[in-house]
């Protein structure tokens, strides 16, 4: 049998497992961007607030506030009276 090299990796493998993990990484920001903008508050805020959630529960916090934005704009304009709308 032939003996090959122990170390299969090579640093384009690395460079492309780089670029894979810094798209998430973009792609992350850009979820909370979203969500900063519906909730109406600073990203950074939200970056605090989502800290501790991984991929998918960012995933799924930006799905509820597509669902909850909405319910709460709609909500709030009913109660906003007429002269404030201006």
């Amino acid at each position: 049998m032939k003996s090959g090299s122990q170390d299969c990796l090579t640093p384009q493998h690395l460079q492309l497992f780089g670029t894979i993990v810094q798209w998430f990484a973009r792609y992350e920001l850009l979820m909370q961007e979203f969500m900063a903008k519906l909730a109406g508050s600073e990203t950074s805020s939200v970056m605090l607030l989502t800290r501790r959630l991984d991929f998918g529960g960012n995933w799924q916090a930006l799905l509820i506030c597509f669902v909850i934005a909405p319910i709460l704009w709609t909500s709030m304009t009913r109660s906003v009276p007429i002269f404030w709308s201006h």
